[in-house]
């Protein structure tokens, strides 16, 4: 106890009265129980008691042992729970078996008996917290972000007698051999300390109201080390001060509840006065300043005196915060399409070390691999070429918390492109003092990323037999008839270099068009595929180019070329000019000319027509070697001798459809590129110029329309007399009377002509009377100008004097005459 009292005594000169105390900090309860007293906050969920700490460690196992209702407070970093088993089971043996002695030489058995009951150790607990720093409540480092605070504590098999108990936080892994007793790290070498390895001393007397604890370093090397006394007091009971840097009590009272199964020496399952024990330290606080050191293992302890010297008896050890770091590793491209990248698109890979259980950064380098092509599986060491050189660890920008990084140099730069492929990274950190477990990324899927075939475009123009584009093309356009050619030119990077592969070619004629283009999967396939690439001269980006074979235009309208790119090897990805109204070229219809001929009885007009006769007219439709024999009809008009003269001499419009309009069908001439029609029959019925006019309408877009109304559609109708002449006899009588006496003569003479020699029949001339009133002879003569005789024929007549003279008689006479006539 003397010399307890003079750490406690030197101790007390590294106080900083400045900081509130740990039990005050609201993290975990030092309360002198081991159960959760007051109501956790909602978001934070502190404060903690152990019984949290034990089912938060244990909540794995098959039957939790812990079976508090809340959950750790956020701010816990690291949490332990151990239990030692057997009675007296792991006790220290062997002289090298000391604190300030290196951890290589310490030993241990399980042993049955011969331990003290008050150094009997059942359970071990630790926790640790980081919440930020603050001057007036816990107080770190400028350097600091946070506060680092730990807890501590175990329980025990009796409570008879003081007790001197030690707490060791090993930064390295410590475990027990089960086999050989010895102290070991987590490779099975012996176990080492490590500079900052750290040891808080305490010893509770007179019933627990007396408390003293001094805190040391492990300063130096594993073999080498000593320990360094940080701070210490002899009156360090937590709640008896607010400014204490660390703090530990003993359960003031009896069967104080235990939240784990316990049993006492005296058969208790709760504790009584002393059984139970807890503890905390500032670890940032500067007379302490071991914020920053990572923890792995801890180990309670009974000791003989709180003498660094002290014989060590029981111990319980349990791993705590694993000062340890992971590594994880994304490439800055990956295997999915949309994460793929270009042969020339820089790729780097970005390592990040992520640390726990301190506040340390890791340091040193990170060194990159590269595997591939490959088409499965993970670059797996030792495969690999190194990137570059190897990278520093650094503070990620902004920064994350608990994590370092480190990128890699580029690969797939534009001066040493990848070929395409899968390829995977491989990253390797060999650790440092602090993290000195290496660390690669080997097997993670997410190592790896795709180099894609690079895109082309493939641009195609219609263009002559030697690749000269077409002027105009779908303005101008070409003839019917002629050769189209479409080239292609397929446009790759600097870093693939000339497209290599070949150009197959589709052609849609202007039937086969959609939308105005030669729309994917449709068209004719264009003789003469595939055509190979040729590089294109002084191209930048380069280029190549390929010509098609030669389809002829043979339907007027517009065409349109579609071309389809096929790499050769893997640097370049397919493309197609599909759809394009660019690949497009108007072939033009061809001229037509109608000539047309009058005719009469299917003979050409020679000379004049003679009036009321039927005429007709026919047309030649001529056409050209590339168009064939013209297809359509043939619309007839015809203007009379008044319409002729309306329109100055033709019939170039109006006139009057000959009949069965609409048009006559052509009638192809076999073996030409003419077509005829013939119009229906029209009766020229006027003396004068008629003429025709013939209406080409053609029914292909292979042809324009073409008419004839010239001169020579005309022709003349004329009338005709002739010089003829027919004999007729106009038959006249002359009749004379005469008296014997000489009697003056007064009456009348009746002249009746018959159609017969003896004045009988037919009358031909109804009977003329010519009046008498003279003296004899009397002559009479008829006067007939109507009554004609034209044929050789004997006619007769009667004549009647009748005497209106009683004195005087009455006279008759026939006569005939025969008269033949040639006419």
């Amino acid at each position: 106890m003397v010399a307890s009292a003079a750490l406690a005594l030197s101790g007390a000169l590294f106080l900083a009265p400045s900081a509130l105390a740990v039990h005050e900090l609201n993290l975990l309860e030092l309360d002198g129980n081991a159960v959760t007293n007051g109501a956790q906050n909602a978001t934070t969920h502190a404060p903690d008691d152990w019984d949290e700490v034990c089912r938060a460690v244990t909540a794995t196992a098959a039957t939790p042992l812990c079976t508090a209702a809340g959950a750790l407070a956020t701010s816990n970093t690291a949490a332990a729970w151990a239990d030692d088993g057997a009675q007296n089971a792991t006790i220290f043996t062997g002289g090298g078996s000391k604190d300030p002695l290196p951890l290589s030489g310490w030993a241990s058995k399980d042993q049955l008996g011969g331990l003290p009951d008050k150094d009997n150790l059942q359970h071990a607990f630790a926790a640790r917290y980081s919440v930020p720093k603050n001057t007036t409540s816990c107080k770190a480092p400028a350097t600091a972000a946070n506060c680092e605070v730990l807890y501590f504590g175990s329980d025990r098999f009796d409570n008879s007698g003081d007790a001197q108990q030690g707490f060791w936080f090993f930064q390295n892994t410590v475990k027990v051999d089960p086999t050989t007793g010895a102290f070991v790290d987590s490779k099975g070498n012996p176990a080492q300390h490590k500079d900052g390895d750290l040891l808080i001393l305490s010893d509770f007397s007179n019933g627990g109201t007396t408390s003293t604890i001094n805190i040391y370093r492990w300063t130096g090397s594993a073999s080498s080390g000593t320990l360094t006394l940080l701070n210490g007091s002899a009156s360090a009971e937590c709640g008896t001060s607010t400014n204490d840097v660390f703090c530990g009590l003993v359960n003031p009272n009896n069967a104080t509840a235990a939240p784990w199964p316990f049993k006492d020496k005296s058969g208790n399952s709760s504790y009584l006065n002393g059984e139970f024990y807890e503890g905390g330290v500032n670890l940032s606080d500067p007379a302490i300043n071991l914020g920053g050191e990572c923890f792995s293992s801890f180990a309670a302890e009974t000791r003989s005196s709180t003498s660094t010297t002290a014989t060590l008896k029981d111990f319980v050890l349990g791993q705590f915060a694993l000062c340890s770091a992971s590594m994880t590793t994304t490439p800055s491209a990956d295997e999915t399409p949309s994460g793929a990248v270009s042969p020339g698109t820089p790729v780097t890979d970005t390592a990040v070390v992520a640390f726990k259980g301190s506040t340390v950064l890791p340091t040193g380098n990170v060194t990159f691999f590269l595997c591939g092509p490959i088409a499965t599986g993970n670059c797996v060491a030792p495969a690999g070429t190194q990137v570059g050189s190897p990278v520093a660890l650094a503070a990620a920008s902004p920064p994350v918390a608990g994590q370092v990084q480190a990128t890699s140099s580029a690969v797939n730069t534009s001066t040493k492109a990848l070929v395409p492929g899968r390829y995977c990274f491989r990253a390797s950190y060999a650790g440092d003092s602090n993290y000195p477990d290496a660390l690669t990324e080997t097997n993670s899927a997410a190592e790896c990323f795709v180099v894609r075939t690079i895109p082309t475009t493939t641009v195609t123009t219609p263009s002559d037999s030697s690749g000269v584009a077409i002027p105009n093309p779908t303005t101008t356009g070409v003839p019917l008839g002629t050769s189209l050619f479409d080239r292609a030119v397929v446009t790759g990077t600097a870093v693939g270099g000339t497209p290599t592969g070949a150009v197959n070619f589709f052609v849609c004629n202007p039937n086969q068009l959609t939308s105005g283009a030669c729309a994917a999967g449709t068209g004719t396939a264009v003789t003469g595929n595939p055509k190979t690439l040729s590089a294109v001269a002084s191209s930048s980006p380069p280029a190549a180019a390929a010509v098609s074979g030669a389809v002829t235009g043979s339907i007027a309208g517009v065409w349109c070329f579609r071309a389809t790119y096929v790499p050769s090897g893997s640097t370049y990805d397919p493309s197609d000019d599909t759809g394009s109204t660019t690949e497009c070229v108007k072939v033009n219809p061809d001229s037509t000319t109608t000539v047309t001929t009058p005719q009469v009885s299917g003979s050409p007009i020679s000379g004049n027509v003679a009036v009321n006769t039927s005429v007709t007219d026919h047309a030649v439709v001529t056409g050209t070697a590339a168009g064939g024999a013209p297809a359509g009809s043939v619309d007839f008009y015809i203007c009379n001798p008044s319409q002729v003269t309306a329109n100055g001499g033709t019939c170039n419009t109006g006139g009057t459809a000959t009949p069965a309009q609409p048009g006559k069908p052509l009638s192809a001439v076999t073996g030409t590129n003419t077509a005829t029609a013939d119009s229906n029959a029209v009766v020229a019925d006027v003396v004068g110029t008629w003429c025709f006019r013939a209406e080409y309408k053609s029914s292909t877009d292979n042809y324009t329309n073409s008419s004839d109304s010239r001169v020579s559609e005309c022709f003349t109708v004329s009338d005709t007399t002739g010089a003829t002449s027919a004999q007729t006899w106009l038959p006249n009588d002359s009749a004379t009377i005469t008296s014997v006496g000489g009697t003056a003569l007064k009456g009348s003479i009746a002249f009746t002509l018959y159609d017969s020699p003896d004045c009988t029949g037919t009358v031909l001339r109804a009977t003329e009377t010519v009046p008498v009133d003279q003296a004899s002879p009397a002559t009479k003569s008829t006067s007939n100008t109507t009554v004609s005789v034209g044929t050789s024929k004997t006619v007769s007549w009667k004549v009647v004097f009748t005497s209106t003279n009683d004195l005087v008689s009455g006279s008759n006479h026939c006569e005939s005459t025969q008269l033949t006539i040639t006419n």
